[in-house]
């Protein structure tokens, strides 16, 4: 499984998804098993990855190639995502 974490800086959004995403049983430890693309620290493939999926706000997840958006708790995406 291929998890793409989009974010940015001053983004409270995205702290709220991390934290969702460690707390969370189903989940837990997935962050060290994610591939963060970070607007300043990878502008080109932010941009790259933004454009290609319509990306208009933070933080974005993409799980296998399927955009997930989460700004605060989903459980929606608890069957899309697990550490397994």
């Amino acid at each position: 499984m291929e998890i793409i974490l989009l974010t940015k800086n001053n983004c409270p959004q995205c702290e709220k998804l991390k934290k969702m995403l460690n707390m969370n049983p189903k989940t837990k430890g997935i962050l060290d098993k994610i591939k963060t693309v970070h607007e300043l620290e990878n502008p080109e493939e932010y941009v790259k990855l933004t454009d290609e999926y319509g990306i208009l706000s933070m933080p974005a997840l993409i799980v296998d190639g399927k955009l997930i958006c989460l700004l605060y708790t989903s459980d929606a995406a608890d069957d899309r995502i697990s550490v397994d």
